[in-house]
């Protein structure tokens, strides 16, 4: 189980060590970042919080159609079915854990309380309770006595080695975070669910250490494209972990590539802002929109500017199909645009081509 003295002899390879140093380079622009965007922080918050739901409902395997599955996002329509009421419980969630995170404190009974809240409706008691392990020094008993213990207290212990370690902080905390998300998936306290409570004490724990790109940024949409070299990395960071010789720096190695990846993300959105701020709003989208795959969505283009509004995005992309530069692919909001060339821009094309070759 996770321990300070166990931490502490973890030695760091040089490689995981830069790309510390790099994040820590944007730990420190933390508060320019959030300044820049000013009155929007809640307008990208809210945003990320979308992206979030939607992400961990693919990587949980939710059965709700992709129509339903956006409006029971973008809405606060009424659940009809056991896996739309976790969909709503986890953006419920979210929203809670981003509204607390400045006076989070790590307590077994929250971890417990969000296991209830997410899945207490739809799940049995039983399957929501702390599961059991066997006493490895217990005697012969009578018929009364029990050779198994709660997992309860092995959670409340791994909690607290977090708490000291924290306290004290004597190991970087984006560390601490990696080591405890490991320990809590070799112990899985509870009998199921276990998954993504853990991804979501990861998540918590990283907002927690400062690793606040993640409030602006999707990290279960980093985290949804890497599944499976997360889970490969996961396992082979927990080898041998019984014998007390696991490797949380192996998983970690990731953990700093994915926030590297999140405030390089952030640091882009926030320049788009700025640059939002000096020009008008539709000719820095229709630049956008050159910028793009042939053939796009609004989606696309709303993820470039996520504080510019619908009504602005609709009015843009009308005026361009009146300009004949692009073209509707079918109705609705998933509705594709292609873009148009003229003769002009299509000899253009061909020459870049003719030169290129």
């Amino acid at each position: 189980m996770l321990s300070t003295t166990r931490l502490n002899d973890v030695s760091l390879p040089h490689d995981v060590l830069s790309t510390m140093l790099e994040v820590y380079k944007y730990l420190g622009r933390n508060d320019a970042f959030f300044s820049a965007l000013d009155t929007q922080v809640e307008t990208f918050v809210a945003s990320t919080i979308r992206e979030d739901t939607f992400f961990l409902a693919h990587i949980l395997g939710l059965s709700i159609k992709e129509e339903r599955l956006k409006s029971l996002i973008l809405k606060d329509l009424k659940p009809k079915s056991h896996d739309e009421i976790i969909l709503t419980q986890i953006k419920h969630a979210l929203v809670r854990i981003h509204e607390n995170i400045d006076h989070f404190e790590l307590i077994a009974n929250e971890i417990v309380s969000l296991i209830q809240f997410i899945y207490g409706d739809v799940a049995k008691a039983s399957d929501l309770a702390f599961d059991r392990v066997e006493k490895k020094d217990a005697p012969v008993r009578d018929l009364l006595s029990t050779k198994t213990v709660s997992k309860r207290s092995l959670l409340e212990g791994l909690v607290d080695a977090y708490n000291q370690a924290y306290k004290e902080k004597t190991i970087e905390r984006g560390l601490l975070a990696t080591s405890f998300y490991l320990d809590f998936t070799l112990m899985k306290p509870f009998k199921t669910r276990n998954e993504l409570i853990g991804l979501l004490m990861l998540y918590i724990l990283l907002l927690n250490s400062e690793y606040r790109c993640f409030q602006l940024v999707s990290f279960f949409g980093i985290y949804d494209r890497l599944t499976t070299t997360f889970h490969e990395t996961a396992l082979k960071a927990n080898q041998n972990a019984t014998e007390g010789l696991s490797h949380p720096a192996t998983l970690h190695r990731l953990v700093l590539s994915m926030t590297l990846e999140g405030y390089k993300a952030l640091d882009a959105m926030v320049k788009n802002v700025q640059f939002d701020h000096q020009f008008n709003k539709r000719d820095l989208i229709e630049n956008t929109i050159k910028n793009l795959p042939e053939v796009f969505t609004k989606d696309d283009v709303r993820l470039h500017h996520p504080s510019v509004s619908e009504s602005t995005i609709d009015r843009t992309l009308k005026r361009l199909k009146d300009e004949k530069k692009i073209s509707p692919l079918g109705k609705g909001r998933s509705a594709q645009w292609m873009k148009l060339h003229s003769k002009k821009d299509k000899l253009k094309l061909h020459e870049q081509m003719r030169l290129k070759f």
